[in-house]
């Protein structure tokens, strides 16, 4: 009679673990069930982006700032006084001639590649005033913010930044004279001072070819006037397509 209590006693205890061990499992694998779920949807919600999510980004422009400058359209001004600011490593056509080559030519060959600039900028119906940024305003490695700071001290409503690099290749030819090709690209870009907004940029390259000429006094003459040729060719060119850029009467106005 003992022996059969005792049975009961462990059926009824089995039958009590497996009532409550049958809903919790059933509610642990829901669970599993929804948070995998839940993780596909977040993972499907995350795939579109309307903001940066590192923080070093917020650091430097909010998210907020971000929309409205990629939202908000650029009005320029009607009539722009343009700064020019020249980025090119020790000054363009300092590898042809050298430290030793600063003479009057040299002088010269540089008045010519500001004009070359300042001329056809001139010409544009929305600029008033060009002036090349001076050098004691120009310091090494200037960032965005120092450049913004100079146009502004120069009351430059916009600042045109340029670079140019140069390369020289020569040919030697054994039945005729030898050749030199020159090529000179330029990057520029264009700076709203107002806004800090770059409504323009544009990269181009000029090749110039060559022989050595009867006034040329020697071969490196004949290198240093194809690599100015180029160089002079490439910076009118940028010049005339920012007046064009300028002149488009979409660009809005502000007084």
């Amino acid at each position: 009679m003992r022996g059969i209590v005792d049975l009961w006693i462990v059926l009824i205890g089995l039958s009590l673990l497996a009532g409550c061990s049958g809903p919790m499992a059933a509610e642990t694998l829901t669970g599993e069930r929804e948070g995998v779920a839940s993780h596909a949807d977040m993972t499907v919600e995350q795939t579109h982006l309307t903001g940066s999510l590192f923080a070093s980004d917020t650091n430097l422009l909010s998210n907020e700032a971000v929309k409205g400058v990629l939202s908000a359209p650029v009005a320029l001004p009607e009539k722009a006084k343009v700064a020019l600011l020249n980025l090119t490593p020790g000054g363009v056509g300092l590898r042809v001639y050298g430290s030793y080559w600063r003479t009057e030519e040299y002088m010269d060959l540089q008045h010519r590649y500001v004009q070359a600039m300042v001329d056809p900028l001139s010409g544009a119906k929305r600029v008033r005033e060009v002036v090349a940024m001076p050098s004691v305003m120009i310091v090494p490695d200037m960032t965005l913010g120092q450049m913004r700071e100079a146009a502004a001290r120069l009351q430059a409503d916009l600042l045109l930044i340029y670079g140019v690099r140069s390369d020289i290749f020569e040919k030697t030819r054994f039945f005729d004279k030898d050749q030199v090709k020159a090529f000179a690209t330029c990057e520029l870009l264009l700076f709203d001072t107002r806004t800090g907004v770059i409504p323009f940029t544009l990269t181009r390259t000029q090749k110039v070819v060559t022989e050595k000429q009867a006034e040329d006094f020697s071969w490196s003459e004949t290198l240093q006037r194809a690599k100015s040729e180029a160089t002079l060719t490439v910076l009118k060119e940028v010049s005339a397509e920012v007046a064009r850029f300028l002149n488009e009467p979409e660009r809005g106005a502000t007084p």
